[in-house]
């Protein structure tokens, strides 16, 4: 890579497999790695990698895949309390993700379950709802700004000929 100065600019990131500075690509999320092309090929060879969510950073911010990767987060969210087990739960009272252990613990006797992905799915629903209103609701906003703003300009306009004239009548007495 060049810069405007001509000498050649280097590449900071460097490849998290071969530790390169190459042009970096690709993301896993399982393995939160950055990767080169090269790299990319071999880190799909190692055994469960098959399965990995590995994205061209180019896309990543894509709606499709930000649905993919969210919901590739969703199933891998760590107990707080027991790290070594998966959260496929909410509880609703806490308002938070547990692990089938945290539903035997007394702190969540009684709680009010759902399976995660299910809340996830109906709170995905509502900020998608929300968001139609929203840009539904926008363009007479807009408008509604517009015109504010040209009443609060013609407002000040008339005030300053107000001053402007109440100057020149004090002028014209004696």
């Amino acid at each position: 890579m060049i810069c405007e100065t001509g000498v050649m600019a280097q590449n900071l990131i460097l490849c998290q497999l071969c530790e390169k500075p190459k042009e970096i690509r690709w993301k896993c999320f399982i393995c939160d790695l950055v990767l080169c092309e090269k790299c990319v090929k071999k880190h799909s060879k190692f055994g469960e990698s098959v399965k990995h969510c590995v994205i061209d950073l180019k896309q990543v911010g894509i709606p499709e895949n930000m649905d993919i990767i969210r919901k590739f987060n969703l199933k891998n969210i760590r107990c707080t309390s027991h790290e070594e087990e998966k959260c496929s739960l909410f509880c609703k009272e806490c308002k938070k993700p547990v692990c089938s252990f945290c539903v035997l613990e007394p702190e969540h006797k009684g709680h009010r379950l759902d399976k995660l992905s299910t809340v996830y799915n109906n709170q995905l629903s509502e900020l998608k709802d929300m968001k139609k209103e929203i840009e539904k609701a926008l363009p007479d906003l807009t408008k509604s700004v517009r015109e504010s703003t040209t009443t609060c300009d013609n407002y000040n306009d008339i005030k300053q000929k107000i001053i402007q004239q109440k100057k020149n009548y004090k002028l014209r007495l004696p």
